[in-house]
């Protein structure tokens, strides 16, 4: 562990001494959030879009105009819909909260002109919870959820503005109650700190 995080910072002050481009910040932001249910028969409806947050960092490195940017954010998303609490053959939908925590970590190439960027790239989700109200229901969600990430933002001396997309490669619920994805648009405000 040691020598991977030696290797990190070697990389990094490496990158820093000799690339124009090297820029390592701390982001925050907002997201739209949809849960989406695929099987018309699911204990679970889709519901109305919903606020979520995120708070992390991001390092970008590049030359001529291309650019790789890691990054790692805490992600939590929430989303009001309809649970069938019938017992019966009956379905009763009540009105429930979705709330599921992750850390995310996208890894994004880009192109950058003047002030402008565009990036698309894969993101790997590290599920921390998942409830239906009170109820955890982390079991019922993959703990690895992968998915991909296309965007857009705006340089403005040390500012960072960014909207981006996410969604995912199949469900994030392996229980038999509906193909379940959520489906993000996420604002961000970053802060390069190099």
């Amino acid at each position: 562990m040691k020598k991977i995080i030696l290797s990190m910072l070697a990389v990094m002050a490496f990158g820093y001494s000799y690339s124009q481009s090297f820029s390592l910040g701390l982001k925050a932001g907002v997201s739209s959030t949809k849960l989406k249910v695929e099987d018309n028969q699911a204990a679970l409806k889709e519901g109305d879009l919903s606020l979520g947050y995120h708070v992390g960092a991001f390092a970008r490195i590049g030359a001529a105009g291309l650019f790789l940017q890691p990054e790692v954010y805490f992600n939590n998303t929430s989303n009001k819909t309809l649970q069938n609490v019938s017992t019966t053959s009956t379905p009763d939908y009540q009105e429930v909260k979705f709330n599921l925590s992750k850390v995310d970590v996208p890894v994004l190439v880009g192109f950058k002109f003047l002030i402008a960027r565009v990036y698309v790239g894969p993101v790997a989700s590290f599920l921390t919870s998942a409830k239906l109200d009170k109820d955890d229901i982390k079991d019922d969600f993959k703990s690895n959820i992968f998915g991909y990430q296309a965007g857009a933002g705006l340089d403005i001396t040390k500012l960072t503005l960014d909207i981006r997309y996410e969604g995912q490669f199949g469900s994030i619920s392996d229980v038999a109650n509906g193909t379940k994805n959520i489906n993000q648009v996420m604002f961000s405000i970053g802060y390069k700190l190099l």
